[in-house]
C-alpha cells in the first residue's frame, strides 16, 4: 500500500477579541487527475477548474477568525460567523513554509486541526 504525503497541520492564535477564535490551518491538496481527463474538453466546468488551481497550487492556507459562541455552541458554522476568513495558495511547499514563517510559525508548531479544535 502506498503512503501518501501528508503535509500541514493548524495552529491557534491570538485574535485580540475575547469573542473571536483565530486559526491558521494549512493543507495540502491533491488533484483528481481522472476529473481533469474526462473534463479536458471543457476547461471552464467548475469542476475541471477546481482541480486545476489544486494542480497549480496545491498548497493552501487558511487564516480563520471565527466567533467564538458560535464556535463553542458546537453547530454549524456560517460565513457571517466569521470576521475573517483568507484563503492563500501557493504553488512550492517552500513559499508555503516561507509566508508561514514570516509570521511566526514554524513547521513543527502545527498541529492535527482536530488537535487545536480547528472548524
Amino acid at each position: 500500500m502506498r503512503r501518501r504525503e501528508t503535509w500541514g497541520g493548524a495552529v491557534r492564535f491570538d485574535t485580540g477579541s475575547p469573542h473571536y477564535l483565530g486559526w491558521i490551518v494549512a493543507t495540502k491538496h491533491a488533484p483528481n487527475h481522472r476529473i481533469l481527463e474526462v473534463l479536458a474538453d471543457q476547461p471552464t466546468h467548475p469542476a475541471f477548474l477546481a482541480e486545476k488551481a489544486k494542480l497549480e497550487t496545491p498548497y493552501w492556507i487558511h487564516v480563520l477568525e471565527l466567533d467564538r459562541a458560535v464556535h463553542e455552541a458546537g453547530g454549524y458554522e456560517t460565513n457571517a460567523d466569521y470576521r475573517r476568513k483568507e484563503l492563500h495558495r501557493f504553488e512550492t511547499r517552500a513559499a508555503a513554509e516561507a509566508w508561514l514563517l514570516a509570521r511566526g510559525v514554524a513547521m513543527d508548531e502545527l498541529r492535527d486541526p482536530r488537535d487545536v479544535d480547528a472548524p
